[in-house]
């Protein structure tokens, strides 16, 4: 299963380039929570700030093999028993996020709580968790991870997984990420840090706008330039200007 999608096209400012302003931000590790794969160029995105804190997750235990997988970059897979040892379960996702970025507690054949430390300590966790087994397996966000100060994720106004319901900024290009926090692209990972380039002010067009919608443009630093709605053709909204 292919989930990558890169472009180097930026976002471009629908008029007074001049006027835009950028800064690098820290996003989730892995793609949006519940879909993983890339962020879109164009995104609406929220600050998530707050206290520092590790993302925790827990799988709630079914019968029989386990078939994990987390799906960011691509999909990483990881098979077990219900019953199998902590020790056995915490070395198959070091794995995938890296040895000693995450801690496996919990009791066999009930339930495994991930809590990501080391390099993915204080980091937010996007991707998605996925289980195939006997039963009624499930996975669950127990703690959402936040860097504070500098930590964005994407916009929803209803809040859901966790996502800030105040938009405040927009992504210049599509970013693609690996489980341990390194930027990939089409042509595979690239060493570097992910380290996403975002606008926080600017004139777009509304139509290239992600996850835009009426109660983000009604949120504090936005306004309609141009058009009576943003589903108006050649609709141009600002922030921040």
């Amino acid at each position: 299963m292919l989930v990558r999608q890169f472009s180097l096209n930026p976002l471009r400012p629908a008029f007074a380039p001049a006027l835009a302003v950028t800064r690098t931000v820290s996003l989730p590790y892995g793609g949006p929570t519940g879909t993983g794969g890339a962020f879109q160029r164009g995104l609406v995105l929220g600050c998530v700030g707050g206290t520092p804190q590790s993302e925790v997750v827990t799988l709630t235990c079914g019968t029989g093999t386990h078939v994990c997988t987390f799906i960011a970059d691509k999909v990483y897979t990881v098979t077990h028993a219900a019953n199998a040892p902590v020790a056995t379960v915490r070395q198959l996702w070091e794995g995938v996020f890296g040895p000693g970025n995450v801690q496996v507690t919990g009791t066999p054949g009930t339930n495994y709580v991930l809590t990501f430390q080391g390099a993915l300590a204080n980091r937010r966790i996007g991707g998605h968790f996925t289980v195939s087994a006997g039963g009624t397996p499930a996975w669950a966000r127990t703690t959402r991870g936040s860097c504070g100060a500098g930590q964005f994720d994407q916009y929803l106004d209803s809040g859901a997984n966790g996502a800030p319901n105040t938009a405040r900024a927009v992504l210049v290009y599509d970013y693609l990420s690996d489980p341990r926090g390194g930027q990939v692209t089409e042509a595979g990972p690239t060493g570097q840090p992910f380290s996403p380039l975002i606008y926080l002010a600017g004139f777009f067009f509304a139509s290239e706008l992600v996850g835009l919608d009426a109660a983000a443009v009604s949120d504090p630093g936005w306004r309609l330039v141009e058009g009576n709605s943003i589903s108006e053709p050649g609709a141009v909204v600002g922030i921040g200007v």
